[in-house]
């Protein structure tokens, strides 16, 4: 007989749970099944949703920007617009909710780093303002669905 001691996620919150299994292909087909279900899948989540439009915005929009911008402002949007994406990804991917967090954390700075650069872009002139309104208007959505996520999951490691 193994004993195995797991600590997994179920929902937002982690718990402890023991289970004595009778053969190791018995512990294997359990670590496959947590495996499976422990799981986040990025897809479902809004503030994934939101950062992906964004991603595809961006470049809609830096494509109409001159040559002589394509290394400076237009590269730096668009990588701080992917990073936003990549960022929450790559947090639902970790297992653990601390890993997670950092993660999310790291895009909510790339969404305020969008936010100053798509005001930068709207002062140099280097797009038209009813181009640049939309997207500067929807950053704040973006940072308070992104803020919200963060804080539920601070507060389920905290119960």
């Amino acid at each position: 007989m193994i004993r195995i001691e797991l600590f997994f996620c179920s929902g937002l919150r982690s718990q402890a749970y023991c289970y004595n299994l009778l053969t190791v292909r018995d512990c294997l087909t359990f670590l496959t099944f947590i495996g499976i279900f422990c799981r986040r899948d990025h897809k479902k989540l809004r503030a994934f949703s939101l950062a992906d439009e964004l991603v595809l915005s961006i470049y809609r929009l830096t494509s109409g920007f001159s040559t002589q911008e394509q290394y400076g402002l237009t590269s730096q949007l668009r990588r701080a617009a992917v990073s936003i994406a990549s960022n929450i990804v790559e947090g639902a991917a970790r297992n653990g909710v601390a890993d997670y967090v950092r993660f999310l954390d790291v895009a909510y700075g790339s969404v305020r780093e969008v936010e100053y650069q798509l005001s930068l872009i709207d002062r140099l002139g280097f797009a038209n303002r009813e181009n640049v309104e939309p997207e500067a208007a929807q950053s704040e959505k973006r940072a308070k669905v992104l803020n919200g996520l963060i804080r539920s999951l601070r507060n389920s490691q905290e119960a």
